[in-house]
């Protein structure tokens, strides 16, 4: 899916309002949720809980966002998938958490800004993906936060050019 020049607002109530939720289902269950590539080029993304969710069981599950413009009320982008490539490049995130990274490949490039303007939470536990609702997403407060609470996936940050600003947490935890 491409998505060019446009804008995207949910502000609906109940647990889900996000902007994007990332997730290709397929009949075949061996390929379930796998293989998936989103593009946004200049698009806007205004939404209550994340700007951008990717399904945390994906595999080859790719997002890139060209010249976007991403606000939240909670999270930036959520990106936990086994793997797969984000690429963001002269972006702007607001959020008070930028952006959460759990599992793959992330690649930040360009005139990027992640701001950060949620109090700042240390982390006691971490979310392991659970969906009984007895563990929650973990939000810091951060600009971006790695977390390793999925032990299946390995996690790359390849940062090359961007600002990264925590009005009250860590640039980069």
């Amino acid at each position: 899916l491409t998505i060019k020049n446009g804008t995207i607002v949910n502000r609906a109530a109940g647990d889900y309002s996000d902007g994007i939720y990332a997730f290709y289902e397929s009949s075949d269950e061996q390929h379930q949720s796998n293989n998936l590539n989103l593009t946004l080029e200049n698009v806007t993304l205004d939404s209550r809980t994340q700007g951008i969710a990717v399904q945390g069981l994906t595999s080859n599950s790719n997002v890139t966002l060209k010249s976007c413009i991403v606000t939240s009320d909670e999270l930036g982008i959520y990106y936990p998938p086994k793997s797969g490539t984000l690429s963001i490049e002269n972006t702007s995130i607001t959020a008070p958490t930028g952006i959460v990274i759990k599992g793959s490949n992330v690649n930040i490039s360009g005139n990027t800004t992640i701001t950060a303007n949620g109090e700042e939470v240390i982390p006691e536990d971490y979310y392991n993906g659970s969906t009984s609702g007895d563990n929650s997403l973990t939000l810091t407060g951060d600009a971006i936060y790695v977390e390793s609470g999925y032990n299946d996936r390995d996690i790359t940050l390849e940062i090359t050019e961007g600002s990264f600003i925590s009005e009250n947490g860590r640039a980069v935890r």
